[in-house]
Parts: structure tokens; C-alpha cells; sequence
């Protein structure tokens, strides 16, 4: 694909996400760090914040699969000719405990870009430590059907 348009589809899927105010996607407050059209290749930032957090004071799990869906959901969608790429099927392994105030970056890849399906693989590491804290994988439809808002 194209390195401009990969660039365009990017910055619309995640400003799509951040101005559908009360929202869970908005509420995270994604900010994007790089984009790599060459190896289909996303990184998202997330900050931790309190309402995030489960009662061990750690980062909620659904929320740090949450994290890595719209990564991955994201590049699939930069790297397919989709209106949409809702999630069909993910998994998540969780190796390490993130806590409040962490910045957190989810690196995402898209493996595959199919005519009906996308694979996509995403990390996550933190600013002050890239070892890895999470890993997921997941598969996501090529909706090419226009949305009717």
C-alpha cells in the first residue's frame, strides 16, 4: 500500500476514535507515536489513569485488551481497503502488571490483509521499559460496507 495513504487511514481511524466523545476508545486517550507503512506497522501511547485500574491497583485487563484492539483493529484497517474492521476473534496473554501513570505503548502489525480478513499481532511495552508486559494477536473483518451514521 501506498505510504501516504497507510499514513491517511491511520490518522482517520484514530481521530474517528477520539472525537466520539464518552466513549471507551475516547476515554483512553490514544495518542499516535509511529506509523510504518513498509512493515504495516502502528504505535499507539496510552497513560494509565485511575479509572483504568482494578482492585490490585494494576491496570485492568479488559482495558489493556482494549489498548491492543484498537492498535490492532487500526493497522488492519490502514492496511486493507475496509469502511471497517470490527474484531471477529482475539487473544490476549498478559506477562506483567502495569500500574497508574504508566505510558504505555502498544506496537501493532499487520501480518495479513486479505480480500475478507485481517491478522494482526500487537506488544506492549512502557516508555521507561521496553520488555514486554502484554501480547495479543487477532483476526478482524474487512467490512467494506459504508456505515450509516
Amino acid at each position: 500500500m501506498e505510504k501516504t495513504l497507510f499514513e491517511e487511514r491511520v490518522s482517520y481511524f484514530i481521530q474517528q476514535r477520539q472525537n466520539r466523545k464518552d466513549t471507551i476508545n475516547a476515554m483512553l486517550q490514544m495518542q499516535l507515536v509511529s506509523i510504518n507503512s513498509e512493515e504495516k506497522k502502528v504505535v499507539i501511547k496510552f497513560t494509565v489513569s485511575t479509572w483504568e485500574l482494578n482492585p490490585y491497583q494494576t491496570l485492568h485487563g479488559g482495558i489493556i485488551s482494549a489498548m491492543a484492539d484498537v492498535a490492532m483493529g487500526c493497522v488492519c484497517y490502514a492496511s486493507s481497503n475496509a469502511a471497517a474492521t470490527p474484531t471477529l476473534q482475539m487473544s490476549v496473554s498478559f506477562i506483567k502488571a502495569i500500574k497508574e501513570g504508566d505510558e504505555v505503548l502498544v506496537e501493532a502489525i499487520c501480518d495479513h490483509a486479505g480480500s475478507r480478513i485481517a491478522q494482526a499481532r500487537a506488544f506492549v511495552s512502557l516508555i521507561k521499559d521496553s520488555s514486554c508486559y502484554v501480547n495479543a494477536h487477532g483476526s478482524y473483518a474487512i467490512n467494506l460496507k459504508q456505515n450509516k451514521e
